[in-house]
């Protein structure tokens, strides 16, 4: 049922499945392993991947986005994101963690640029994308000039570890009335409380609404904006979006 000796990439702590549908669990080589999605199976908590296992995580999961019942799910999510970020009328719009499949078709007319911490991911978006903006963190972040977002939308990120330079960057890119509309899932409730904490000390403000759609499990969605933000108006009108009032 599972290929125990079949890491995704030696000493990576991404496992293989055999075969669809396998156990959210299970104990192999005295190592207990915790089923990420589909065939996938992470050694530890998902925020506490590093770069690099993450890097072997996107490789692996990039097929899997392709077959049709996760990319529904997926679409779902990111169209949700996109509509509450059109909602707010953003004209300028940041992807944080824009991955192999960008949401970059989904805000036509927009300004758009991206940022992934995969350097493969961003590699390839400029590949596909000759011209458009993508930056890869740590090593780009500092060019990403101040205040000049009006939104960040991330899809299936926000259960990685965000560390304190990316909060940083996302405070200090953001228009004062700006907002980042996030999903979050694969947190239990206490990793949930700690980022809310880290959240409010880099000086970012957090209202949480849930899925009422339930598109995964334990899935919210989250809108960041800064503390000192004088209108909340784009957030609200974001939220009022995820939380269904308006969608069709």
């Amino acid at each position: 049922m599972f290929a125990a000796g079949n890491p995704a990439r030696a000493g990576s702590g991404v496992y293989l499945a055999e075969q669809t549908s396998p156990p959210r669990s299970l104990v192999v080589g005295g190592r207990r392993l915790t089923r990420f999605m589909d065939e996938i199976y992470l050694d530890r908590p998902c925020e506490k991947l590093s770069p690099k296992k993450i890097q072997v995580l996107n490789a692996a999961r990039r097929p899997l986005l392709d077959r049709a019942d996760v990319a529904q799910v997926n679409a779902s999510v990111r169209e949700a994101l996109a509509g509450g970020v059109r909602a707010s009328g953003a004209t300028s719009v940041l992807e944080w963690g824009c991955g192999f499949h960008t949401m970059r078709e989904l805000f036509p007319g927009v300004s758009y640029a991206g940022v992934d911490i995969d350097p493969d991911v961003v590699r390839v978006a400029r590949a596909e994308a000759a011209g458009v903006p993508f930056h890869q963190a740590d090593q780009d972040l500092a060019a990403l000039p101040d205040a000049s977002f009006d939104a960040i939308v991330s899809a299936f990120v926000f259960h990685f570890r965000l560390p304190r330079l990316h909060l940083a960057t996302i405070h200090r890119v953001l228009r004062p009335e700006g907002f980042l509309l996030a999903n979050v899932y694969r947190r239990s409730a206490r990793s949930r409380r700690e980022l809310v904490d880290e959240l409010h000390r880099a000086g970012l403000r957090v209202e949480r609404a849930p899925d009422q759609a339930r598109l995964c499990a334990d899935h919210e969605f989250w809108c960041l904006r800064r503390a000192d933000s004088p209108d909340p108006g784009r957030a609200a009108a974001a939220l009022q979006w995820v939380r269904g009032a308006d969608r069709p």
